[in-house]
């Protein structure tokens, strides 16, 4: 008998879908079967259960950053995320000014600490600020289990320079680390916003112009590249534009150990959305800008590059007007007003509106929910997740596919 059973699910197995049961002991699945018996059991019956969301790429907490800070700590955007079906995210040690990277992944220790509800692990930020033993800060970091680092191409304060990039991948290489990479020409882009600043065109849709496709296509050439030439395990993060993901397509079928990244904003917006009124448009802007068709039409065109796979980022729009989920987690609405989740909206509302499709959604082809198989290995405490299978990580959720848009929170915490 198991401590909890998950009955009569329609549960997403590595090879494929199976009404069966889930025996769950210690907080791990023990057993897969049919006719489970459990001192606890919850009902699935109906519903598809499907692994914890892993959320890889999110900010939570960090350090004002040019008069903005992000709208979710730790309590607010973990729960978020549990509404959406995430069971475990891996936000980043964001450095503030003449902070360090250890110092960084501290203060977010600390931030964290008794606010998160769901499981949490970091990635390491390196910039041209965070001091000048950057391999001794990576061993220590390695040795308390941080297992990723992250590097900035652009942003003024981030972005680092060449010698900089190559000392953190040879050291990644040796600590077998995966370094993530925003990837964009910061040259490029100071050049062309002074020179629309000259010409006046400052309104909100000259953000394509000044962030251009050929900006993110050179810089991810060049950091695809670099990890070819030291051997360092690479992400290249947020690909928004077809030029980009041809380079990851071309550096992996040279041999370069690198996988990429895009996110939902790439997928359901465009450069058109920038071409509003400012007020509207404002909610549009991020880096790199929504893409053009042919870009977006890449982006959602699964089959044409299977190293691509997407992430979620999170929306910095705090919504005061909408009424709140779930008592039992926002309890405070004054301090906890109610977010979404994109990725997970994304998938459930795609899952709702088709439910007699679930190839999109099945066993082995569930990369919305799960990582890289090699990313999940290498990160200590949720490597064991996002997965149904024995031994790993009991932290599933289940989704109403003859629902309409996204289910309610509630049919996600009974599990």
């Amino acid at each position: 008998m198991h401590e909890l059973v998950i009955k009569g699910g329609r549960v997403a197995l590595d090879d494929g879908w199976a009404e069966c049961d889930i025996g769950v002991d210690d907080g791990r699945i023990a057993a897969i079967d049919k006719g489970l018996s459990g001192q606890k059991s919850i009902d699935a019956g109906g519903r598809w259960v499907m692994p914890g969301g892993i959320d890889t790429h999110c900010h939570l907490d960090q350090p004002v950053w040019g008069g903005a800070g992000n709208a979710d700590d730790f309590e607010s955007g973990t729960i978020s995320a549990a509404f959406g079906g995430t069971t475990c995210i891996v936000p980043f040690g964001m450095p503030g000014q003449d902070m360090t990277t250890i110092g960084a992944i501290d203060r977010a220790l600390e931030r964290a600490a008794g606010r998160a509800v769901i499981d949490y692990g970091l990635h390491a930020v390196v910039t041209m600020g965070t001091g000048a033993d950057v391999e001794a800060q990576l061993e220590a970091l390695a040795g308390r289990g941080i297992a990723s680092v992250k590097l900035f191409m652009t942003y003024q304060g981030f972005a680092v320079d060449d010698d900089l990039f190559f000392k953190v991948l040879d050291t990644a290489r040796r600590l077998g680390w995966i370094v993530m990479v925003h990837a964009e020409n910061d040259a490029a882009i100071r050049r062309t916003r002074q020179r629309l600043i000259d010409l006046g065109r400052t309104d909100i849709r000259y953000h394509v112009v000044a962030h251009s496709e050929t900006m993110e296509r050179e810089a991810t050439h060049r950091a695809l590249a670099f990890a070819e030439m030291t051997g360092a395990r690479m992400t290249i993060v947020h690909v928004s534009s077809w030029q980009s993901a041809e380079e990851v397509a071309r550096a992996k079928a040279r041999g370069v150990d690198a996988i990429a990244e895009t996110c939902p904003q790439y997928l359901f917006l465009g450069a058109a959305d920038l071409d509003r009124p400012a007020v509207d448009a404002a909610r549009f802007v991020f880096s790199p800008p929504p893409r053009s068709p042919r870009s977006h039409e890449h982006a959602t065109d699964r089959g044409r590059h299977r190293s691509l796979v997407v992430g979620p980022f999170p929306l910095l729009l705090r919504r005061q007007d909408r009424p709140l989920r779930d008592a039992r987690l926002h309890h405070d609405a004054e301090r906890h007003p109610w977010h979404r989740n994109t990725l997970a909206a994304a998938i459930f509302r795609r899952a709702a509106h088709r439910p007699a499709d679930t190839r999109t959604l099945s066993g082995s082809h569930l990369a919305q929910c799960r990582l890289d198989l090699r990313f999940r290995q290498s990160q200590g405490p949720h490597r064991d997740r996002g997965r149904c299978g024995s031994g790993a990580v009991g932290s599933n959720h289940a989704l109403d596919a003859r629902a309409r848009g996204v289910a309610f929170a509630r049919r996600f915490h009974a599990l």
